[in-house]
């Protein structure tokens, strides 16, 4: 399995979003995988992307993207007293 770590500038703003994108040997269609608001990407998958809903699809033929919402996981910045966005706007 091939495993790729993408971080995007957020327009705008000093936001960064990381996004973990998981595929095997042959990728078809794409999943985005989406967290709930008091969690981060790393709910679909383990340390050693072993076990977890995106390693699963990976072995099935999909090709698996996982972001961190801002404030949260590894995307910065973590959420504040200011914090402005919910997570409306972060999808």
């Amino acid at each position: 399995m091939k495993t790729n770590q993408i971080k995007i500038d957020v327009k705008n703003s000093n936001d960064e979003l990381f996004i973990q994108c998981l595929e095997g040997k042959t990728s078809g269609d794409t999943v985005l995988c989406l967290h709930g608001s008091f969690s981060n990407g790393r709910v679909f998958y383990n340390k050693n992307f072993s076990r977890g809903l995106a390693p699963y699809l990976v072995d099935h033929g999909f090709k698996v993207y996982a972001p961190d919402f801002r404030g949260h996981g590894q995307s910065t910045p973590l959420v504040n007293d200011k914090t402005t966005h919910g997570m409306y706007e972060n999808i």
